[in-house]
């Protein structure tokens, strides 16, 4: 599909991790914000202008929102779907991490913090601890995606998996958010 956008869109591929790319990626925006989702998800038509309105001051130096499951999916994806939305339901104004699937940074800071390209799991959990350092990230439910869930169980128990090495790593990092 985005081929048929090159005249507009330029297409990349960096060797390395997540937060290789990422990170890529920030050193040649040169834009005030930078809005990220992940390929799995789907965003509103009014995403980026939702996550916008979220810097009312200048302390918010980031703004996360709202996670959603999509029509269509089955059964298990449903169910892990209503304990992510009901996660989302709960947060508060201010998070101390967020989701790359639904975040907006303003560049200059996110370029200040970078992505640690030594995690493999769990980079956002990290990336938010350091970035609110430095400012607040702000939940803003308003901007919503919809994002594909793991279809099957053995995938989704591989993905756990995964995360729980990853919080350990992160959160021996950062100790005093246990």
């Amino acid at each position: 599909i985005l081929k048929r956008y090159n005249d507009r869109i330029r297409l990349y591929q960096v060797k390395g991790n997540l937060s290789t790319a990422l990170n890529w990626a920030l050193d040649r925006i040169d834009t005030k914000y930078v809005a990220l989702t992940d390929a799995d998800c789907v965003v509103a038509q009014d995403w980026i202008d939702e996550l916008l309105k979220g810097f009312d001051n200048r302390d918010v130096i980031a703004t996360a929102g709202y996670c959603g499951t999509p029509e269509g999916l089955n059964t298990f994806q449903k169910a892990i779907g209503l304990e992510l939305e009901s996660r989302f339901k709960r947060f508060p104004q201010y998070i101390l991490r967020a989701p790359t699937m639904n975040l907006c940074l303003r560049t200059d800071v996110a370029q200040k913090i970078r992505f640690d390209e030594n995690i493999e799991v769990g980079i956002e959990t990290d990336f938010g601890y350091r970035l609110t350092k430095l400012g607040k990230i702000k939940y803003v439910p308003s901007a919503k995606v919809w994002h594909y869930h793991r279809s099957d169980i053995c995938g989704y128990f591989k993905q756990k998996k995964d995360q729980a090495v990853g919080a350990v790593q992160t959160y021996l990092r950062h100790k005093d958010k246990i």
